[in-house]
Protein backbone atom coordinates (compact mmCIF):
# COMPACT_ATOMS: atom_id res chain seq x y z
CA UNK A 1 0.00 0.00 0.00
CA UNK A 2 1.17 3.43 -0.97
CA UNK A 3 2.05 5.89 1.60
CA UNK A 4 -0.22 9.07 1.16
CA UNK A 5 1.34 12.21 -0.34
CA UNK A 6 2.32 14.92 2.54
CA UNK A 7 -0.59 17.56 2.66
CA UNK A 8 0.56 20.99 1.00
CA UNK A 9 0.93 23.34 3.65
CA UNK A 10 -1.87 26.50 3.99
CA UNK A 11 -0.79 29.97 2.77
CA UNK A 12 -0.10 32.44 5.47
CA UNK A 13 -3.37 34.67 5.86
CA UNK A 14 -1.13 37.55 7.32
CA UNK A 15 -0.91 40.42 4.91
CA UNK A 16 2.87 41.15 5.37
CA UNK A 17 3.02 44.54 3.54
CA UNK A 18 0.37 45.81 6.12
CA UNK A 19 1.56 44.57 9.34
CA UNK A 20 4.99 46.33 8.15
CA UNK A 21 2.96 49.80 7.41
CA UNK A 22 0.74 49.26 11.41
CA UNK A 23 4.58 48.34 12.47
CA UNK A 24 6.14 52.13 10.85
CA UNK A 25 2.45 53.61 12.52
CA UNK A 26 3.84 52.39 15.64
CA UNK A 27 7.49 53.46 15.24
CA UNK A 28 5.97 56.58 14.25
CA UNK A 29 4.92 57.27 18.28
CA UNK A 30 8.38 57.16 19.19
CA UNK A 31 8.93 59.96 17.69
CA UNK A 32 7.00 62.38 19.51
CA UNK A 33 8.92 62.24 23.48
CA UNK A 34 6.34 61.25 26.26
CA UNK A 35 6.90 64.34 28.00
CA UNK A 36 5.58 66.31 24.89
CA UNK A 37 1.90 66.53 25.59
CA UNK A 38 1.27 68.03 22.20
CA UNK A 39 -1.34 67.01 20.47
CA UNK A 40 -0.60 65.86 17.11
CA UNK A 41 -4.19 66.26 16.20
CA UNK A 42 -4.85 66.80 11.96
CA UNK A 43 -0.83 66.22 11.80
CA UNK A 44 0.36 64.45 8.20
CA UNK A 45 1.42 60.80 8.70
CA UNK A 46 2.77 58.14 6.02
CA UNK A 47 3.69 54.67 7.26
CA UNK A 48 4.39 52.41 4.42
CA UNK A 49 3.04 54.29 1.81
CA UNK A 50 -0.50 54.74 3.32
CA UNK A 51 -1.55 58.61 3.97
CA UNK A 52 -3.05 58.89 7.40
CA UNK A 53 -3.84 62.21 9.08
CA UNK A 54 -3.68 62.05 13.16
CA UNK A 55 -7.27 62.24 14.66
CA UNK A 56 -5.37 62.10 18.30
CA UNK A 57 -2.66 61.91 20.44
CA UNK A 58 -3.26 59.21 23.27
CA UNK A 59 -2.69 59.99 26.94
CA UNK A 60 -1.55 58.10 30.22
CA UNK A 61 -0.19 58.22 33.52
CA UNK A 62 3.37 57.20 33.42
CA UNK A 63 4.48 53.64 34.82
CA UNK A 64 4.79 54.03 38.18
CA UNK A 65 7.57 51.32 39.77
CA UNK A 66 8.59 50.37 42.65
CA UNK A 67 11.87 52.05 41.81
CA UNK A 68 10.00 55.36 41.61
CA UNK A 69 6.59 55.69 41.97
CA UNK A 70 5.93 59.08 42.27
CA UNK A 71 5.93 58.60 38.29
CA UNK A 72 2.43 57.74 38.07
CA UNK A 73 1.56 61.34 38.82
CA UNK A 74 3.30 62.13 35.56
CA UNK A 75 1.14 62.55 32.07
CA UNK A 76 2.92 61.27 29.26
CA UNK A 77 2.14 60.61 25.27
CA UNK A 78 1.73 56.76 24.51
CA UNK A 79 0.29 56.87 21.38
CA UNK A 80 -1.53 57.90 18.11
CA UNK A 81 -4.85 57.31 16.84
CA UNK A 82 -4.94 58.16 12.62
CA UNK A 83 -6.91 57.81 10.22
CA UNK A 84 -6.01 56.64 6.68
CA UNK A 85 -6.93 59.34 4.06
CA UNK A 86 -8.22 57.35 0.98
CA UNK A 87 -10.29 54.70 3.03
CA UNK A 88 -10.95 56.02 6.51
CA UNK A 89 -9.94 53.31 8.04
CA UNK A 90 -9.03 54.26 11.65
CA UNK A 91 -6.13 52.61 13.42
CA UNK A 92 -4.25 53.23 16.53
CA UNK A 93 -0.32 52.73 17.92
CA UNK A 94 0.58 52.86 20.44
CA UNK A 95 4.28 52.73 21.90
CA UNK A 96 5.92 49.92 23.99
CA UNK A 97 8.52 49.78 26.70
CA UNK A 98 11.08 52.69 26.91
CA UNK A 99 14.16 52.76 27.69
CA UNK A 100 16.39 50.08 29.95
CA UNK A 101 14.77 50.51 32.80
CA UNK A 102 11.37 49.82 32.09
CA UNK A 103 12.69 46.25 30.52
CA UNK A 104 14.09 45.51 34.07
CA UNK A 105 10.48 46.41 35.70
CA UNK A 106 8.59 44.44 32.99
CA UNK A 107 10.22 41.53 34.04
CA UNK A 108 9.31 42.08 37.74
CA UNK A 109 5.07 41.08 36.51
CA UNK A 110 4.55 42.01 40.50
CA UNK A 111 0.64 42.16 41.28
CA UNK A 112 -1.54 44.55 42.80
CA UNK A 113 -5.28 44.57 43.56
CA UNK A 114 -7.44 45.58 41.00
CA UNK A 115 -7.71 49.47 41.54
CA UNK A 116 -11.27 49.75 40.14
CA UNK A 117 -13.30 46.77 41.08
CA UNK A 118 -12.94 45.39 44.76
CA UNK A 119 -13.19 41.97 44.90
CA UNK A 120 -11.63 41.77 41.47
CA UNK A 121 -8.65 39.93 42.29
CA UNK A 122 -4.96 41.49 41.52
CA UNK A 123 -3.27 42.63 37.87
CA UNK A 124 -0.12 43.18 37.10
CA UNK A 125 1.48 46.94 38.22
CA UNK A 126 1.78 47.60 34.54
CA UNK A 127 -1.56 47.73 33.26
CA UNK A 128 -3.50 49.11 36.65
Amino acid sequence: MAEPEPAMPTPSTVNVTQAIQFAQLVNATYATLPGDLTNRAGQALSAGGVDYTVVTTIYANDLATDMDPSRADDEVSIGLICQEDKTGDVAIAIRGTEGWLEWIHDADFLQVPCPFLAGAGHTEDGFT
